[in-house]
């Protein structure tokens, strides 16, 4: 496990703007698909038999998306997104970047580890 100082927290209004943009940043091509899966975590679990129609006829479980932030800087470096579907104990990253200049530091590794730490918690 790496010893980057961040920490993991869950996309939420008070964070999905600068969340956005460091994603936006890291995928530029992608932005639109990024603001709607973040949209769609502020929307209540039990709409999520509702939205994964997105994904086809794979039914999900957990839909959730996560900020890395710099522990020293409170800023938000990174993004993860978890996928966990029904009827199975398979979860799937996506979405997964650090920003550009942090990059080289361990914080990747350290933001893999949170997120496969959550997947397991899920």
């Amino acid at each position: 496990m790496s010893n980057a100082p961040i920490e993991i927290v869950p996309i939420s209004l008070l964070n999905i703007r600068e969340a956005f943009c460091v994603a936006k940043k890291i995928f530029p091509e992608g932005w639109f698909d990024i603001a709607l899966r973040y949209l769609t975590t502020q929307i209540p679990k039990k709409a999520l038999s509702q939205m994964s129609k997105i994904f086809g006829p794979v039914k999900l479980k957990t839909l959730d998306y996560y900020a890395a932030k710099e522990t020293t800087s409170g800023r938000i470096i990174g993004v993860s997104g978890l996928y966990a579907f029904d009827k199975t104990d398979e979860a799937w990253l996506g979405w997964f970047g650090i920003s550009e200049d942090k990059r080289g530091n361990g914080y990747g590794s350290a933001l893999l580890d949170l997120t496969i730490h959550k997947a397991r918690e899920n």
